[in-house]
């Protein structure tokens, strides 16, 4: 099984923080750097379209998405549920905001712990705002066809409806079987 992980590691500061982002396939390491906001992403296009501080300047990078891009294969998850995303996803990131412009079925979304939080740094889609942890990494994966853009909310707690419960293939033990 062949795993491209795109992992972007988020610094909660002003429009000009970094993220970093590893590229690894099949379990190495292939690219390391450093990336600006705004960093965008479009299903259209399998691209992500940012920034890199390359020798002291800022140069433009397309990072392609290899895997993932066929109708209906982008996932969000939320505190471990998935949630399916149209073909028509198109993300923005910020330092502070993470903006999905798109309508998806993620609605009537329900915390144990009584209230979704919206404050800073959080995702904003189809006019729902959830609050999700600035210490965490945030995390885009492919794993075969499906790209996952996957959080976890500051209280870790909320599901919405349509929410499948989602097992992340990367921390499943003895997928292939003993090697």
């Amino acid at each position: 099984m062949k795993l491209l992980t795109l992992i972007f590691l988020l610094t909660p500061m002003s429009s000009q923080a970094l993220w970093t982002f590893n590229v690894i396939n099949d379990g190495s390491p292939v690219l390391y750097s450093d990336l600006l906001f705004p960093i965008s992403y479009t299903h259209s296009t399998c691209q992500f379209q940012a920034a890199v501080i390359n020798n002291g300047s800022a140069d433009d990078v397309i990072i392609i998405n290899t895997a993932g891009c066929t109708s209906n294969n982008h996932f969000i998850v939320i505190d471990g549920y998935r949630y399916p995303l149209s073909d028509t996803v198109e993300v923005n990131f910020y330092s502070d905001l993470h903006l999905f412009t798109e309508t998806s079925n993620l609605n009537n979304c329900t915390s144990a712990s009584g209230i979704i939080p919206t404050d800073p740094p959080r995702i904003l889609l189809n006019g729902l705002s959830i609050e999700f942890k600035a210490d965490s990494d945030a995390l885009v994966f492919t794993d075969g066809n499906n790209l996952y853009f996957k959080y976890d909310s500051i209280n870790g707690d909320i599901v919405c409806d349509n929410g499948v419960e989602f097992i992340d293939p990367r921390e499943i033990i003895f997928l292939g079987g003993f090697e």
